[in-house]
């Protein structure tokens, strides 16, 4: 924050910002340790902490912050003016939570669209056409463990077994369960009537192909020695695969409400509506 004053809004750092002294800077005990200033809690102008959460809103690959991600830096604040012993003005609550929650509106609006069966098919097919065999595998096993994308991601050898007819896939955790103490498996069956969207046959070409890869690692899609996770690789991916399919893909979805939780929601939709006996709610909700 204080460096974002100190470039857009030189006047309001020179009063509301205080530089920390050496033993502060040092000292591992402060929650401040590896900071050069601090902010001035008492007295500290909303309107400034407003511009800079606006500024926050847009990240610097052009997606839009959550809720969540731009509530972290009020928190912040809540909890380093509590540290500080500085009392926050009053109208800050006031004006900091209307803009939260007109933020968090604004969010609902724009949520993704799911991707349907028919789309999906035809996302499966642009991959293939460009031979991407990654986004071809990753996408076809968020679908069928109705996953999202980060979840896929990590998976190795060791989430998978045998089944009986199928193979039975398990992710390490979830949004909602970091311990994965309540995963549930999700069974997965070959599709020998249309080989685009067969998990089978999909797992079969990539396993080929990365051969190398993984002989030296379980992990299907973490490169070893990439910082970025397989997930951000995926979904970079897939907004090129779309992009570059634009007009076909506006006639299915909204072009900017298009992105991977799409596939997880289409997923989830397609078995509700897919057939006139779809299984218990809680099941697909599990």
């Amino acid at each position: 924050m204080y460096i974002f004053f100190s470039l857009n809004y030189k006047d309001y750092y020179n009063v509301g910002i205080q530089k920390l002294s050496e033993d502060d800077h040092v000292s591992l005990d402060l929650f401040h340790y590896k900071n050069t200033h601090d902010l001035i809690y008492t007295g500290i102008n909303v309107q400034m902490v407003k511009a800079f959460l606006a500024n926050k809103k847009l990240k610097a690959n052009g997606k839009t912050s959550s809720h969540v991600q731009l509530r972290k830096y009020h928190d912040a604040i809540l909890w380093g003016s509590q540290q500080a012993k500085q009392l926050l003005p009053r109208a800050y609550y006031d004006e900091i939570e209307k803009f939260l929650t007109l933020y968090r509106k604004e969010k609902v609006e724009q949520e993704v669209d799911p991707i349907t069966w028919s789309l999906f098919k035809l996302i499966l097919s642009w991959a293939l056409d460009m031979s991407n065999v990654f986004v071809w595998t990753y996408s076809i096993l968020q679908w069928n463990c109705m996953a999202r994308s980060v979840n896929i991601g990590s998976l190795g050898f060791h989430n998978f077994r045998a089944g009986e007819d199928h193979i039975v896939c398990c992710c390490d955790d979830t949004k909602t369960d970091k311990t994965g103490q309540m995963c549930t498996h999700k069974h997965i069956y070959a599709n020998p009537l249309e080989h685009t969207v067969c998990p089978l046959l999909a797992l079969a070409v990539f396993f080929s192909l990365e051969s190398l890869h993984l002989s030296e690692s379980e992990k299907f899609f973490q490169l070893d020695g990439q910082t970025t996770a397989a997930s951000q690789r995926y979904c970079g991916q897939l907004s090129e695969l779309f992009k570059g399919n634009g007009d076909n893909l506006q006639g299915y979805i909204r072009a900017n409400h298009a992105n991977s939780h799409g596939i997880h929601k289409g997923s989830a939709t397609k078995v509700t509506s897919g057939t006139t006996l779809p299984p218990p709610t809680s099941s697909i909700a599990a």
